[in-house]
């Protein structure tokens, strides 16, 4: 899950692209300009050139409804609303790049940090039933995770899993036991590997 994300955004910004390069395609072929001079419009500084370019050059498409005005075929339209539509795309596009520039990463920072969370509770409750059921038996510790007894909701087992962008190690033994939680991708996923001992001692590592 945690690798489809990236991807997700990168489809929807990919898709943002597409829709403004069209539009701007759409505008400069109604100018009379050729429309493929409205793919420029999604260049940073380049697009404040191309609309300075709208702004002061005359369109072909004017020169051809004076021609149709002068010989009475038909009204001259106005051509105000076009260069409405074109300043506020480009006004509108650098706000939303701007916007999922600072958005995108917050959104995978704050996933990154739910996903360590998770790692760091689930290896602290692992932790605390095999210890419990060693206290309940001597000091014996479990074999196999099907006899602790983990938090309501939790899973049967967590050993050789992968759950919310980590995977999990869980290495019983009667005298003692290895629980570890490690970022799936190391910098995407999480950033810390999780670990607990016997006799309960919890530590965490930088994953790099």
């Amino acid at each position: 899950m945690g690798a489809l994300i990236p991807l997700i955004f990168l489809l929807i910004i990919a898709g943002f692209y597409s829709f403004i390069a069209l539009i701007w395609w759409k505008i400069f072929k109604k100018t009379g300009f050729h429309p493929a001079l409205g793919i420029l419009m999604l260049v940073p500084f380049l697009n404040l050139v191309m609309l300075a370019f709208l702004a002061f050059r005359e369109w072909p498409v004017r020169e051809k409804l004076s021609h149709y005005s002068a010989s009475g075929v038909i009204p001259q339209k106005s051509l105000a609303m076009p260069l409405i539509v074109a300043i506020v795309f480009a006004a509108v596009i650098p706000v939303t790049l701007l916007f999922i520039a600072i958005a995108v990463p917050n959104f995978m920072r704050a996933k990154l940090i739910a996903n360590e969370a998770m790692a760091q509770a689930v290896v602290k409750n692992v932790s605390q039933a095999v210890e419990d059921y060693a206290s309940a038996n001597n000091g014996v510790y479990p074999t196999n995770e099907v006899t602790l007894k983990y938090p309501v909701g939790s899973e049967v087992s967590y050993d050789d899993k992968t759950i919310e962008g980590y995977s999990y190690s869980v290495n019983l033994r009667q005298d003692g036991y290895e629980v570890a939680a490690s970022p799936e991708k190391c910098g995407v996923t999480g950033f810390n590997v999780f670990l607990a001992e016997t006799g309960g001692k919890l530590a965490a590592k930088d994953c790099r």
